[in-house]
């Protein structure tokens, strides 16, 4: 197992049982300015994925003892990291794919590749990586938005657009987003019901309604 670092730049983690192979693709995206983690097998990267966190991996599809799909799958049981497949096989089996993608893959590349083919799709998929985390947070947000207005308009008996502009006042007031404002209401009503306390704190808002 191999560990090249490199300064606040995207950590790729690479997985090959091919040590010349693992070498020449660790040094060459070192070089390119990525920090990798380079390791032999699937029992090895899942022990790395417990004490780093990855923007993305580069997988062998054929491994042993656990393959390219069997490390992934034991791996995202814990993380979320998108990777990218390597594969001898010029076509795989759709069944394959469809768990690939279910698992996060972003594509696959057919061995012998050159270089620059494996370091375009890197760059490709980090940033879809980067933009669906960022649909997955802002998709979050609203909803816990959505859900703190709805607790509003009940307990405070207003509409739902006024239940937002209270909400929205009073992250002006603090100067925070309305998200958190919006947590702040959701831990509250949560916490209040466990210890069977009335289930609304008006506090929350301060007196952003009058």
């Amino acid at each position: 197992m191999m560990n090249i670092q490199a300064k606040e730049m995207s950590k790729i983690l690479l997985i090959d049982d091919d040590e010349v192979i693992l070498s020449l693709l660790s040094k060459s995206l070192k070089q390119t300015g990525y920090a990798i983690t380079a390791c032999q097998n699937g029992v090895d990267a899942q022990k790395e994925c417990d004490k780093t966190r990855f923007d993305m991996m580069v997988v062998d599809f054929e491994m042993s003892p656990l393959n390219g799909l069997e490390t992934v799958s034991a791996i995202q049981i814990k993380h979320n990291y998108p990777f990218v497949f390597l594969t001898q096989h010029t076509h795989l089996d759709e069944g394959v794919i469809k768990k690939a993608c279910e698992l996060g893959a972003l594509g696959y590349i057919t061995k012998p590749f050159q270089y620059e083919t494996l370091l375009s799709q890197i760059k490709i998929s980090i940033v879809r990586a980067k933009h669906i985390e960022s649909l997955n947070t802002q998709s979050s947000r609203n909803k816990s938005i959505n859900q703190a207005v709805g607790i509003l308009a009940e307990r405070l008996n207003v509409s739902t657009q006024e239940a937002y502009n209270i909400i929205r006042n009073s992250a002006r007031k603090k100067r925070v987003k309305s998200f958190v404002i919006a947590v702040d209401i959701i831990d509250n009503l949560e916490r209040r019901i466990c210890e069977n306390h009335d289930w609304f704190d008006s506090s929350t808002v301060n007196d952003n309604h009058n």
